[in-house]
């Protein structure tokens, strides 16, 4: 449509939107929505620029909260793999979900990708190619804002040291 397609048209506030390719000429939306209290939904547009999800999208995690800034990345299938911060506990935590290109949750449940103390936020995320991720965040754990990583493979299940290795404790 000349004025575009709605991604989102559910009450309440959809903010720090984020877009990932779905290899097919269209593209897979994450964002923060408000009308449960803080929690990440997906859409998926088609490249004829039809919404393929359900209307208003799908909840990614509306599980504890608050959920904040998602990041996307295409999963090479359709689909993509969301990351954001959450506050489920005393600190946030980074938590991860795949999406199929159908719009259902992959693996058996969100992955909590980083958790400890201090903050672990502001993911970010890149298709490894090989049917997994790799995250970084800012990591409070040692009182200060620190970069760590860590990789899920396609199962979800990290592949590297429990709660990431760090990339620069400077």
């Amino acid at each position: 449509d000349a004025a575009g397609v709605v991604v989102c048209g559910a009450n309440d506030n959809q903010l720090f939107q984020q877009i990932a390719g779905d290899g097919s000429g269209g593209a897979v939306f994450t964002w923060e929505d408000k009308r449960i209290q803080s929690a990440i939904y997906a859409q998926k547009i088609t490249a004829s620029g039809t919404a393929a999800w359900d209307i208003n999208g799908v909840a990614v995690d509306t599980t504890g909260g608050p959920q904040e800034q998602p990041q996307i990345a295409g999963d090479g299938s359709g689909g993509a793999f969301i990351a954001w911060q959450d506050r489920r506990g005393a600190n946030y935590d980074v938590y991860c979900r795949r999406v199929s290109s159908g719009g259902t949750g992959q693996w058996s449940s969100t992955v909590i990708a980083a958790s400890g103390a201090g903050d672990q936020a502001n993911v970010q995320l890149i298709n490894d190619g090989e049917g997994g991720i790799i995250l970084a965040w800012e990591d409070g754990r040692n009182g200060q804002k620190d970069i760590y990583c860590q990789k899920l493979n396609a199962d979800g299940v990290p592949a590297w040291t429990a709660n990431g290795l760090a990339v620069c404790r400077a």
